[in-house]
């Protein structure tokens, strides 16, 4: 499983930095000789790459989920952000939608119930959701156990938000309290700084995809 996290977070560094070469035209196209392909192709790319070492993340406590950190947009240029979540038993996200940015979720391990637009998704390990910026959304933990997913934001940004409104990891294993105050904190701080638009609670259909 560390391995499959690994690998992607080493795939959001090449998207990231093909992304910012080429937006920006700092990269670069030259021809050269490709033994294995017998073709004429070589590349030439910025070499600032975005890092984030396993003992460098920066973790919060976001209303009963763990956040770890993996790329922020100052590593990226602006152009996608990434972090984990761990999803205690009973967690779920307020059903809500961004203005600003794309999102995608990608299982890693465990069991969670997405919901996107009108419908709900039973996932486990493997299983990814694109979310186009507009698009309603949420996730809960039914499961009776923790559950891990992978979240990338494209553009960047919408990560500075967790980091605003999320509390200090002081156990990794008991979240902190969250008061009704605390909640309207983070949603008028999404609103007014993030392009956040938050709904009332979806209620559940009668029936839901398993992926």
């Amino acid at each position: 499983m560390r391995d499959c996290q690994a690998l992607t977070v080493r795939v959001l560094f090449i998207i990231s930095v093909f992304q910012r070469s080429y937006s920006s035209g700092e990269g670069s196209y030259s021809t050269g000789k490709n033994s294995q392909l017998g073709v004429d192709m070589d590349f030439s790319v910025d070499n600032s790459l975005g890092l984030t070492l396993p003992d460098r993340t920066t973790q919060v406590w976001a209303f009963g989920v763990l956040v770890t950190m993996r790329l922020l947009g100052h590593q990226t240029g602006g152009t996608i952000s990434s972090f984990e979540d761990e999803v205690l038993p009973g967690a779920s996200a307020p059903f809500h939608y961004h203005t600003k940015e794309d999102e995608t979720f990608i299982m890693l391990e465990g069991n969670l119930t997405w919901i996107a637009g009108e419908k709900e998704h039973a996932v486990s390990n493997g299983a990814a959701l694109f979310i186009p910026r507009g698009t309603p959304h949420s996730f809960r933990n039914d499961s009776g156990k923790k559950a891990r997913m992978l979240v990338i934001y494209t553009p960047a940004g919408q990560e500075q938000w967790f980091l605003d409104v999320g509390k200090p990891v002081e156990d990794p294993e008991k979240p902190p309290e969250v008061t009704p105050e605390d909640m309207k904190a983070a949603v008028k701080l999404g609103v007014e700084q993030y392009g956040m638009v938050f709904l009332p609670p979806k209620a559940a259909p009668a029936a839901k995809d398993e992926l």
